[in-house]
């Protein structure tokens, strides 16, 4: 795993999603960590002193692909004050400070065998967007199949379903689920083939064509995940092997 180091990055850009809801493309200055699709940087916004401790700071799980060197995304939802504050105040062109990499949530299938399923819930998506886009660079590297299960609230939510359906062009043994727990009552809108409804196993397992050959990747809210986790052991027989959540820093 990528050792961890200090860098700064200048803000390239701001995507506003909505007001809740941001993504920033930052601008590695100087040395850039190698990192794993599925791994997380901590931010802040503090002037970061190196020879004291690190101030306080929140992970983000980097949406971008490793091999693209020149940028890396983060998307961020407003979850308390310190999310508050990255939304509020941010602007293009400041500096940042960050560390990282950190994190286990790498798609690492043990077996040829083994079909990756990849759930995730809202923001929870980010750290797939970087496995699957670096995945469509070099299709033929990953020849297990994949399963997407990407749910949000509302249709306006899909931030990354266009970016995922552009995967799925590259890499032939990809199939996407999308689920929406509420139609849109937004003009422009599109509800498209979005189940609607909440994500859930039982659902998920009636999709899958080798349920105990899979290996399972959790991102996203906490309940969620502990949910998830217990049930595919508990109810639904899957070793607990198989199933990959991350343990943030």
């Amino acid at each position: 795993m990528a050792f961890p180091i200090h860098f700064s990055a200048n803000v390239k850009s701001i995507i506003r999603h909505n007001s809740n809801l941001s993504t920033f493309v930052l601008a590695p200055t100087g040395r850039f960590p190698k990192f794993k699709p599925g791994q997380f940087v901590h931010l802040t916004l503090e002037e970061y002193d190196p020879s004291s401790h690190w101030p306080e700071s929140r992970a983000f799980s980097i949406a971008s692909a490793p091999s693209n060197k020149q940028e890396i995304r983060l998307t961020i939802g407003r979850q308390g004050q310190y999310t508050n504050r990255i939304l509020n105040e941010v602007q293009e062109g400041q500096h940042l400070a960050l560390k990282g990499p950190y994190g286990e949530l790498v798609v690492t299938p043990q077996h040829n065998s083994d079909e990756i399923i990849l759930i995730a819930g809202g923001t929870g998506i980010t750290p797939f967007c970087s496995y699957l886009e670096e995945a469509a660079i070099a299709p033929e590297k990953h020849q297990n199949p994949i399963h997407v299960f990407y749910a949000v609230r509302q249709p306006s939510a899909f931030i990354y379903r266009s970016l995922i359906e552009k995967c799925a062009q590259q890499i032939k043994n990809l199939s996407t689920h999308f689920y929406s727990e509420e139609t849109s009552a937004e003009p422009g809108i599109e509800q498209k083939d979005a189940i609607v409804g909440k994500l859930n196993l039982k659902d998920i397992m009636t999709r899958l064509p080798n349920p105990t050959m899979g290996q399972y990747y959790l991102s996203g809210p906490q309940a969620m995940i502990k949910t998830f986790s217990e049930e595919l052991v508990n109810t639904h027989g899957i070793s607990a092997d198989r199933v990959h959540i991350d343990a943030w820093e």
